[in-house]
């Protein structure tokens, strides 16, 4: 949980969002389960023993698991795409820190090159674009 309020720091305006992202992928788990007891509805319907079969419960227990089922899909996209755009708000401002840090080194750093190549730490930084 640290390393979480840690990052948080760098979500910027989007800090809500992960909170958001939490909230819809559990909402998204409980949609995604209720379609498995509407089909138990259905069999339970259709294994009654010596009682008639009213389709019109079945039609609407088969109408309502497809729907949970579409539906917990849709909660489940908005909830990675709050956890994404949070991520990707962080992954810039921890770029645009470290490129901060980077450019306020000592001269001498800058300067002493061991054994990296020329470009070295500017490869390293923008590889992940």
């Amino acid at each position: 949980m640290n390393t979480l309020k840690k990052l948080q720091q760098y979500m910027g305006n989007r800090k809500a969002l992960l909170p958001v992202s939490m909230a819809l992928s559990a909402l998204s788990a409980l949609a995604g389960m209720l379609p498995y007891i509407l089909i138990w509805f259905i069999v339970r319907e259709l294994l009654a023993p010596g009682e008639t079969i009213v389709s019109g419960n079945i039609e609407t227990y088969a109408w309502r698991a497809a729907g949970l089922a579409v539906g917990s899909m849709i909660l489940y996209f908005a909830a990675l795409m709050a956890s994404h755009l949070a991520a990707f708000r962080v992954e810039s401002n921890l770029r645009r820190e470290a490129m901060r840090k980077i450019v306020h080194f000592n001269i001498e750093f800058q300067e002493v090159d061991f054994s990296y190549e020329q470009g070295y730490l500017y490869k390293t930084i923008h590889t992940h674009q």
